[in-house]
């Protein structure tokens, strides 16, 4: 409602009147009827001094409210049934009960046991008597002085003669057997690790691979050209090759690099004829040995070490990266490895790759008794047997001679 304003009756207005529609109201409009009632509006508004009620056209169903576009705002939070029991904090200088869990007695606690140090002092007048093992002896102390590492001396000549000839034994020709799982499981202490150009992929379908073949290398000397491989050192024949799953003091390698494979010519033999009754016996299907034997200039001339024997200061480091390799350049890093392999001493076994697993467990598994006698404090049969291969990284090697992956 609004108050009018008094106006002469006979004045003229000239009104502008404005029709505002709703967006989807279809009805026609009829522009004489709405002049007229704006105009009377208009008129209504202005013709007397007393209050006038305008009449709206608005549908009064626009502003009908529905249940269903209804919210109510600010509503308070729910009320959390728990049958955990809250823990009120007391105010401070109020008495605790007797049931708080907090409290405690002193006379509860458990007495507190004492000492004289007497044992660490004694470690301390014994540190100082014996300041160190690698001292001259005392004379009439009734100690004997500790005996220094014996170095270990490596055999540096050909090792042609090491193993009985032929170097090469095919596979016989015969029918073999499908080879049984559960008889002998699959290797799985360690994942293959690929090789360049090999992935994940290319090595799971060398695996699947029902009809290929493929070949471990057992390292006799030398390094292999390939990162992670183990490393192997033969002793002369006096020796007697180490019992721990390590490496001896003075073959100690870093952390990265995997144990050194320790062999003497005892043991190289055994292998070789391990090798052979597994290849008679057809259980792993068609095996071919071969045992490569790298040329006398590709060893330095040192008789013994006492010192790391890995890259450059291994003694049998092979001298042939600077051969000269000819080719495409794609296969200019496959002639390097070449090179690098024929100056190492290794053992290569032939075998179809569903056998791959099984043959690679055989070879972990594989042990070794020396020839010289039990070693000092073993007692028993199966302690003096040592698994020369155990812990190794050995490399696998495709039909095509490619190194496919470690293990």
């Amino acid at each position: 409602m609004s108050t009018a304003r008094s106006v002469p009756a006979d004045m003229n207005f000239k009104i502008v009147v404005h029709d505002f529609v709703a967006v989807g109201d279809t009805s026609p409009t009829r522009t004489a009827q709405q002049l007229e009632k704006g105009r009377d509006l208009a008129v209504a508004c202005s013709s007397g001094n007393q209050w006038v009620t305008p009449q709206s056209t608005a549908d009064s169903s626009m502003f009908t409210l529905r249940r269903e576009r209804l919210y109510q705002y600010c509503l308070s939070p729910p009320t959390l049934t728990t049958r955990i029991k809250s823990i009120s904090i007391p105010e401070w200088g109020q008495p605790s009960h007797v049931d708080d869990p907090d409290r405690s007695r002193l006379y509860d606690l458990q007495e507190f046991e004492s000492t004289d140090f007497q044992t660490s002092l004694m470690h301390s007048r014994i540190g100082l008597i014996n300041p160190s093992r690698r001292g001259k002896r005392i004379q009439g102390d009734g100690m004997s002085a500790s005996k220094p590492a014996k170095r270990l001396r490596l055999e540096t000549c050909s090792l042609l003669d090491f193993i009985p000839q032929p170097h090469f034994i095919p596979a016989p020709a015969a029918k073999f057997r499908p080879i049984d799982p559960s008889k002998i499981p699959p290797y799985q202490k360690t994942s293959p690790s690929p090789i360049t150009p090999y992935d994940a992929a290319a090595v799971d379908q060398l695996l699947n691979g029902r009809y290929r073949r493929a070949a471990w290398l057992i390292p006799v000397r030398g390094s292999l050209p390939w990162d992670g491989a183990s490393t192997a050192v033969i002793l002369e024949g006096t020796q007697v090759a180490s019992r721990s799953p390590s490496p001896s003091p003075c073959l100690h390698a870093p952390a990265a690099q995997p144990r050194a494979i320790t062999w003497t010519p005892d043991s190289l033999q055994h292998l070789w004829s391990f090798l052979g009754s597994i290849q008679q016996a057809k259980h792993l299907g068609p095996l071919s040995l071969s045992f490569h034997v790298a040329p006398v200039d590709a060893f330095s001339t040192r008789d013994s070490i006492s010192e790391p024997v890995w890259e450059s200061n291994h003694p049998y480091y092979h001298h042939l990266s600077s051969r000269h390799t000819a080719g495409s350049p794609d296969d200019f890093a496959t002639d390097i490895c070449r090179a690098h392999l024929e100056g190492v001493d290794y053992i290569k076994v032939f075998h179809d790759m569903p056998c791959s697993l099984s043959l690679r467990n055989i070879l972990d598994a594989y042990r070794y008794e020396p020839v010289n006698g039990e070693v000092p404090g073993r007692s028993g049969a199966n302690d003096n047997k040592i698994r020369i291969l155990k812990g190794a990284h050995l490399v696998l090697m495709d039909e095509c001679s490619k190194a496919a992956f470690l293990m």
